[in-house]
């Protein structure tokens, strides 16, 4: 440190700085719980952020999957819905579905064994 040198006190203003000063153990000790009570308190923000942007996840998910739904449907310009129909056994053995709104006959598949039985009302309830 260096010492102060004698100077004429009208030469002098008086004015406050920011300096270091030593802090007491009842500072330093105060100071840690502050510290401890801030990161604590840091940690439980960060919870919080992960929670919203998991929300935020599952309702953008939601949004894209709506869009993608939507996007298929205007560029097939068709729709899913529940109609009507009656599933049967066409001429060839094969499975059709008659739709009742439109009389169209939809190809289903061949027929499987559990789907003949039930034809042929074997394990019906």
């Amino acid at each position: 440190m260096s010492t102060a040198r004698r100077t004429n006190p009208q030469d002098e203003v008086r004015q406050t700085f920011t300096l270091p000063v030593p802090m007491t153990p009842d500072e330093v000790r105060e100071a840690g719980e502050t510290l401890a009570e801030t990161l604590r308190e840091i940690e439980r923000i960060r919870e919080k952020k992960r929670a919203a942007n998991a929300e935020f996840k599952q309702d953008l998910d939601q949004l894209a999957s709506d869009a993608s739904e939507l996007s298929g449907k205007i560029s097939t310009k068709t729709k899913y819905e529940s109609v009507s129909c009656r599933l049967r056994r066409g001429p060839d053995g094969k499975l059709e579905i008659l739709r009742e709104d439109s009389g169209e006959i939809v190809p289903y598949g061949r027929i499987r064994d559990e789907e003949r039985q039930l034809a042929l009302g074997y394990g019906a309830n």
